[in-house]
């Protein structure tokens, strides 16, 4: 029975890993633009790199390319979600 309880344990303590990967509003590859006009890349389109932890920073982060605007960030927290709007990755390329 105690076999029994500590697999279980186990397989609870994996799936529960497994299942807090997190995920954010945007996947790799998407283009995105800025709908927020306190945003200084307002009308402005980005295409999203990767959502992930990166260290010293708190949580997952968009990582963004901006193909025509000159950032002072490419970093951004998952808030971003709120004030931008997914549009044709053909916005993006460049």
């Amino acid at each position: 029975m105690e076999k029994l309880l500590i697999a279980v344990a186990l397989t609870l303590v994996s799936s529960n890993c497994l299942a807090s990967d997190e995920t954010g509003k945007y996947e790799q590859g998407d283009c995105i633009m800025a709908s927020d006009t306190n945003y200084s890349w307002f009308g402005e389109f980005a295409k999203v790199e990767a959502y992930s932890r990166i260290k010293g920073f708190a949580g997952p982060q968009y990582i963004l390319y901006f193909p025509t605007y000159k950032a002072n960030a490419v970093v951004f927290g998952p808030e971003i979600e709120d004030h931008t709007i997914k549009v044709g990755k053909n916005y993006c390329q460049g």
